[in-house]
């Protein structure tokens, strides 16, 4: 799962990203933080991700409530994409391994094409964190067993 405040662009393209590249093998969640939420999915992320060949159905910005609750799905991994949300993270179901992969926020001030130029380095920049995570998890199998690499790409 991939967290952002608002989970209108980051989180959203880094969990679009990981269905793209995991397939059916690995469910990909996103959310942010409770009172943070934007109301849609960025149009910039929503463009990217159209240019990628990457679908945006059915993306649309959702808290972590519904994720932290009983019976919600269990998740592996939390990757935080900011350092600071506002909030602590809560305690999630399962008790994923954690990291924290900081992307910076696409500027509100910033022109419509500065934006499009920072998601798609964004992008990117996911694209081969994500390839990587996908190839180790391959390997590894167990996700325990990845604690340390999924801190270490953060470094990438």
């Amino acid at each position: 799962m991939f967290v952002s405040s608002r989970n209108a662009a980051r989180s959203q393209l880094a969990a679009a990203l990981l269905r793209e590249l995991g397939g059916s093998a690995i469910k990909a969640y996103s959310c942010g933080v409770p009172g943070q939420i934007a109301d849609q999915l960025s149009p910039v992320a929503r463009q990217v991700l159209h240019k990628a060949g990457i679908s945006s159905e059915g993306l649309k910005p959702k808290d972590w409530s519904t994720l932290v609750q009983p019976g919600a799905p269990k998740m592996d991994f939390v990757i935080t994409l900011e350092g600071t949300l506002g909030l602590p993270l809560p305690l999630w179901p399962g008790q994923p391994e954690q990291a924290l992969w900081h992307f910076p926020a696409l500027e509100p001030g910033d022109t419509q094409a500065q934006q499009l130029t920072q998601a798609t380095q964004m992008l990117y920049a996911l694209q081969r964190r994500l390839e990587l995570l996908v190839a180790l998890h391959n390997k590894a199998g167990r996700p325990r067993e990845l604690r340390d690499d999924l801190r270490d790409l953060a470094r990438h």
